[in-house]
């Protein structure tokens, strides 16, 4: 992390550009993403929006005052463009001009403090490959690739670890090491025949032309999303309207067509989807047996008895754990059954408050406050459990 005091080898390293682009239905909020940028703790040479004059006809007089108001400060510059390459506006004029890192964003996001410090330590390892926040590991059905929807989008087992199978996903922050992007990337009249609004997959597909790995950079904190309505947000009709799927059918034609021999190698290469899954359950069976074994000296409670309990059972269950568990908590034993799922169900005023015990949050994440205030004075530890990745197979 840059405190100020840069090493040498810190001092010979490139720079490292921000970019990113936006359009009229979302540029009144463009100024938080900026200022999430300017608040990073190790900070950027450049921040640069790339806007299209077609969208902004006026230019700077079509933009609000909040963010001409951030223009020039830290590196911060609006760049005009003349087509519309829409979401490919973000990379495409930036990997041209700069033999620099560059950094793409979104212009939804306020990102941690610590983002670019993420990508910025993984790249000292590994300063060839494309780095992201945020990826999918992409999986194979037979002789073809899985639907978009079922590519696993919370690969944690194959972080830090260079991959040809991962699609970097933008909303996290990618980082594109100097050098990378080559003159196919940049093919205006293929972007526009075949992928104008998935600037994800026509990347990924580019790197894929030319071997560059994808490494998974696992957050150390959490970005904060800024609403807009549903239907502005490219995930709408790229996922949920299949229109990601159309893309990745005809990129596969295109590299079928360009790169045979490496399509296909790669292609088979990929997980198939149901040796994925059960090596997917494998490993969150795995991951919570270590977390319970490593608690296993004390009593291990479930705090709950309603539907989610009830479905953290049902999978610890299906994974030979169940009987880790000692009990079930309530706060009001009187609503909640004597037993679930055959596991006794206990007030928490029956338990000792000197006596040392561990305990799962068998609630959403919304009532984590209401179930710390009901254990304040209990002398126990928190055990998390990635529930919600964790019942995407499971469940």
């Amino acid at each position: 992390m840059n405190n100020g005091l840069l090493s040498e080898k810190e001092r010979n390293m490139p720079r490292i550009i921000i970019s990113f682009t936006s359009y009229p239905k979302r540029i009144k909020m463009v100024h938080r993403v900026i200022k999430s940028i300017f608040d990073q703790t190790w900070k950027v040479d450049k921040i640069i929006l790339y806007l299209s004059e077609l969208e902004f006809p006026q230019k700077e007089q079509d933009l609000p005052e909040n963010l001409k108001a951030l223009i020039g400060a830290n590196g911060f510059s609006v760049k005009w463009v003349s087509e519309n390459l829409k979401s490919h506006k973000k990379y495409f004029y930036s990997l041209r001009e700069y033999n620099d890192i560059v950094i793409t964003i979104d212009d939804d996001v306020c990102y941690a403090r610590t983002m670019v410090a993420d990508l910025m330590n993984c790249y000292k390892k590994y300063p060839q490959a494309v780095l992201a926040r945020k990826v999918h590991i992409i999986l194979r059905d037979h002789e073809h690739l899985a639907k978009y929807q079922e590519w696993d989008s919370l690969p944690k087992q194959y972080a830090n670890s260079p991959r040809t199978d991962l699609c970097a996903v933008g909303v996290g922050g990618i980082l594109y090491p100097p050098h990378c992007a080559h003159s196919h990337w940049f093919c205006q009249d293929r972007i526009e025949e075949l992928a104008l609004d998935q600037d994800d997959l026509w990347l990924k597909f580019q790197e894929i032309a030319d071997r560059i790995p994808t490494v998974y950079v696992p957050p150390m904190d959490m970005d904060e999303g800024i609403e807009f309505p549903l239907e502005e947000k490219l995930s709408y009709s790229n996922v949920i309207g299949g229109g990601n799927d159309k893309v990745v059918l005809e990129l596969q034609k295109w590299m079928n067509d360009e790169y045979r021999d490496l399509y296909f190698f790669w292609r088979n290469s990929l997980s198939d989807i149901v040796t994925y899954t059960a090596e997917k359950k494998e490993y969150y069976k795995r991951t919570v047996g270590c977390l319970l074994e490593k608690n296993k000296n004390f009593p291990i409670y479930l705090y709950g008895a309603g539907k989610r309990a009830g479905q953290i059972l049902q999978f610890l269950e299906e994974a030979k754990l169940k009987d880790k568990i000692d009990g079930i908590l309530v706060s009001d034993s009187s609503q909640d059954p004597q037993k679930l799922q055959g596991v006794k169900v206990t007030n928490i005023k029956a338990i000792d408050p000197q006596r040392f015990f561990s305990v799962i949050y068998g609630v959403g994440p919304i009532y984590f406050p209401e179930i710390d205030m009901a254990l304040d004075k209990y002398n126990h530890k928190r055990i998390d459990i990635d529930f919600e990745s964790i019942q995407q197979y499971y469940l």
